[in-house]
């Protein structure tokens, strides 16, 4: 598996090398790179998607074979897994929507096929291996998290360097306080605030709203950017949410010795609403 993943590598290295004599070519032109470096763009986001693709397709074939062995499946997320998380680790955070959009099919797809593999290795018994993975992959989403988290909550001005400036008359309308606390979640330098040195994060941005210069300082076109910032940092949040709760439910698997995580999760017949897991 090392080496197919070594394989795909190479292969990218080989394209961005072939690519170096394209940017020559359009060197004496911005609009050219600007189009040329779309077109990479777009090229980079169909491999992404080819490798969540074949996942699905693995996928839809264990749904209609479901006494198949999932192995192949099982190969496959960890395939996806190691190739969009290598992608996702290596995505410098930027708000320039052709790169964020690769970026966040990466970081999506690492989350799926992880959530995946987890769930093949749990149908399989596979406790020790699934929580294995999983804190690994936790902890890697973790720091991708807050790399974005920190990258793109910090402003100039340092009063509003805080996730907490999403609670500012500004934003009432549009932030919600519960996608304040997520944002939160994954702001190391929030994360770290006592009581009192909250109340002087919120109360330093409120007051920098409210100065004379701030309609001109923070447009509207500003405004409609944090709203941006905040609505990707809280889509970040709730998969590291996901992912930390399926570590809880392997953690529920080994507790119960079960052979199969199937064993307490509901089958396809079961009405689509609340489930409570059975008692021991």
């Amino acid at each position: 598996m090392a080496q197919g993943f070594n394989d795909v590598n190479s292969r990218l290295d080989d394209i961005s090398g072939q690519l170096v004599y394209l940017y020559l070519l359009v060197r004496d032109s911005r609009e050219k790179q600007e189009n040329l470096g779309k077109a990479i763009s777009n090229i980079h986001k169909a491999m992404l998607i080819k490798e969540i693709t074949t996942l699905q397709a693995e996928l839809e074939v264990l749904r209609l074979f479901p006494d198949e062995s999932p192995r192949l499946a099982l190969k496959t997320a960890t395939n996806t897994r190691l190739f969009l998380s290598s992608q996702a680790m290596q995505s410098t955070p930027e708000l320039e929507a052709e790169l964020l959009l690769n970026s966040d099919v990466s970081i999506q797809g690492w989350a799926v096929a992880t959530v995946t593999e987890a769930h093949l290795l749990l149908q399989m018994g596979q406790h020790q291996e699934a929580k294995g993975m999983l804190r690994e992959e936790v902890e890697k989403f973790k720091t991708v998290a807050h790399n974005w988290s920190n990258s793109l909550i910090k402003e100039g001005n340092s009063s509003l360097s805080t996730a907490y400036r999403f609670s500012a008359s500004p934003f009432a309308e549009y932030i919600t306080p519960e996608r304040v606390t997520r944002i939160k979640d994954i702001s190391p330098s929030d994360l770290s605030l006592d009581r009192d040195q909250l109340r002087r994060k919120k109360n330093e941005a409120n007051v920098e709203f409210e100065m004379s210069y701030a309609q001109e300082r923070y447009p509207k076109s500003w405004i409609q950017k944090q709203i941006a910032i905040a609505e990707y940092l809280d889509s970040l949040s709730e998969l590291l949410a996901r992912l930390e709760s399926l570590e809880a439910f392997a953690d529920l698997c080994e507790s119960r010795n079960l052979k199969s995580s199937k064993e307490i999760l509901p089958d396809e017949n079961t009405p689509s609403e609340l489930y409570l897991l059975p008692a021991d």
